[in-house]
């Protein structure tokens, strides 16, 4: 989405960051032109990047991970070993 140079001005004065309009565009609820996101969307966003870096956290661990699809199926998932060093 374009920014105008008022957002940014806006964004610089009152601490807001990018990271934090991309969870109001994720997680906020739409009022009209707006998007709001309350305390307890905040707390579900947070919940919700919780577990992604959890599991992030496991994949790492693990070495990676590999996800077999074909045509938007998905067939198979396996831990990439990680003595194997699978790189793209």
């Amino acid at each position: 989405m374009i920014r105008t140079k008022h957002i940014e001005k806006r964004m610089n004065q009152r601490g807001i960051t990018k990271s934090m309009i991309q969870i109001v565009e994720e997680f906020g609820s739409t009022n009209g032109d707006k998007l709001i996101i309350d305390r307890k969307e905040c707390l579900s966003a947070f919940n919700h990047y919780k577990k992604l870096f959890q599991a992030s956290q496991k994949m790492i661990n693990n070495g990676g991970l590999v996800l077999v699809n074909d045509e938007g199926v998905q067939i198979t998932t396996y831990r990439l070993e990680k003595t194997k060093g699978y790189r793209k």
